[in-house]
């Protein structure tokens, strides 16, 4: 037979009459396409965002929305939720500013209180003695505290002038011991004590003006300085000094203590015999 007279199967013409449907090659059949993972898989990312349905969402076939969102929508979730999360401590918190304003305010008044009864340790009111003020000459801020208390105790004025004889120049000042080593020759009871200052008022209502060393300025050039204490005032909680100048000054408690206990809490009394 020759290669003209044999048409090809499968082609356009259907195959040779008579031929049996079963001979020749079978097309291959198609297979079912497998429906595609991930978000697509119903509909699409369109089918996701709008979250539609699918029969397999549940028995009553409602709708689902997905949990990943993306770009604007997940924005304006986000602030939605945190919106709704502080909804309620914004309802909630007038009750809790007030509470923590009221807890604070006690707690300021306990504070107060307990200053003002530390104030007030030793009773009483303000009090200020009459203590003459001696205008120091420079390194001389002991001679001229002891000036002062001798001349509020009533010593004449050869005495207190003699005072200033306490001063050392090798020490550029005058030593504690000689204050009161001057004192008790003239005929007074001095002593040297470590005071504080509830000690200082109670002597303030004595009578007796203590003599105080404070230690002031910053780094080398912090140094000792003798001041008499001659007044305090409880509602303000400062003390009166008479420090070496040519009028009283006020400092406060704490200040004082500070600089007192920077000079070990030094304090010279001097009484009347």
């Amino acid at each position: 037979m020759g290669r003209g007279c044999v048409r090809q199967r499968g082609g356009g013409g259907g195959g040779l009459r008579g031929a049996h449907p079963q001979a020749g090659p079978v097309p291959a059949a198609r297979l079912p396409r497998r429906p595609p993972r991930g978000p697509r898989a119903h509909g699409g990312a369109r089918e996701e965002r709008d979250g539609a349905h699918h029969p397999a969402h549940g028995p009553l076939g409602g709708p689902t929305r997905h949990t990943r969102l993306s770009g604007r929508r997940a924005a304006t979730s986000l602030s939605a939720a945190m919106d709704a999360r502080l909804a309620v401590p914004r309802a909630d918190r007038a009750p809790r500013v007030v509470a923590r304003a009221a807890r604070v305010a006690a707690l300021a008044l306990a504070l107060d209180l307990a200053g003002a009864v530390s104030a007030r340790a030793t009773g009483g009111g303000a009090v200020r003695l009459a203590v003459p003020i001696v205008a120091q000459s420079p390194e001389r801020c002991g001679p001229a505290a002891l000036q002062m208390v001798l001349a509020h105790l009533g010593a004449d004025s050869a005495t207190v002038a003699a005072a200033d004889s306490t001063w050392r120049p090798e020490f550029r000042g005058a030593l504690a011991t000689d204050l009161a080593a001057f004192a008790r020759a003239r005929g007074y009871h001095a002593r040297l004590a470590r005071l504080g200052a509830d000690s200082l008022v109670a002597l303030l209502r004595e009578g007796v003006a203590p003599i105080v060393l404070l230690r002031r300025g910053v780094g080398p050039l912090r140094r000792g300085h003798w001041a008499v204490v001659t007044g305090w005032d409880p509602m303000r909680a400062r003390f009166v000094l008479h420090d070496g100048g040519a009028r009283p000054v006020e400092v406060a408690r704490r200040a004082l203590e500070r600089d007192a206990r920077a000079a070990d809490g030094q304090v010279l009394l001097v009484r009347r015999p």
